[in-house]
């Protein structure tokens, strides 16, 4: 496992790197949904979603390699890691990292996106409910750690 830091940041800097990772992660992992959707989203997140989130780095030499965005004391919108730094169990030190700040978190994952569903499960979410996703139509799994 890759030995990193989490800080709480929220530079202008960081939230573009962030969009990012998660702009390039989420066309590759969410290769059922066109990729001009996530293009679409890419503004949003930068001017939007991002600022308005509880943001934490997993960097290494400060160099963003992921991130983790909470809203609502409870909400994990984002988790993403850049891809070249996938399964070096980045993703689990961010749940755990955040998981003693928020002792309950749900989020959405697509249900398609199989191996997100594996990791979570693994992590200790457990599924509550499912629906329609209102931007895409595919189904998102409800999820919630406590």
């Amino acid at each position: 496992m890759k030995k990193i830091d989490i800080i709480q940041r929220q530079t202008l800097s960081d939230i573009q790197t962030c969009a990012d990772i998660w702009l390039e992660a989420s066309i590759m992992v969410h290769h059922f949904i066109d990729k001009s959707i996530w293009q679409g989203y890419y503004s949003s997140m930068v001017s939007q979603y991002l600022p308005s989130s509880d943001l934490y780095l997993a960097l290494e030499s400060n160099q963003i390699l992921g991130f983790a965005a909470v809203t609502n004391n409870k909400v994990l919108e984002a988790l993403f890691i850049h891809p070249i730094h996938w399964r070096q169990g980045i993703g689990k030190q961010l749940i755990d990292h955040i998981s003693q700040i928020y002792p309950v978190l749900t989020l959405a994952v697509y249900q398609r996106n199989q191996q997100a569903v594996n990791f979570y499960q693994q992590q200790g979410f457990i599924l509550i409910n499912s629906k329609p996703c209102k931007h895409t139509g595919h189904t998102e799994l409800i999820l919630e750690r406590v």
